[in-house]
């Protein structure tokens, strides 16, 4: 698939955004936690980006598939994104 340049640099502008700011907030986060008295729940926090990461695929494997596929085997992935 093609894509035009003005297309792919938004998408480079958008991936840089979006690392840059979750990298502010993953630097941050515990010491705004901390400072509302979260200090037992700042683990939580921290640790809920690598369940998410382990987790998704399973809930997303039919989207990147763009309907429901042979390798749908989610109840989500029987939505059409088409």
């Amino acid at each position: 698939m093609r894509t035009s340049g003005g297309l792919e640099a938004r998408l480079m502008l958008m991936m840089f955004l979006q690392f840059f700011i979750w990298g502010a907030w993953y630097a941050t986060g515990g010491n705004y936690m901390k400072s509302h008295g979260l200090s037992d729940a700042i683990y939580l926090a921290y640790m809920a980006s690598p369940i998410g990461s382990i987790v998704a695929p399973f809930f997303c494997r039919g989207y990147a598939a763009g309907s429901a596929g042979p390798y749908s085997s989610t109840p989500l992935a029987c939505i059409s994104t088409a």
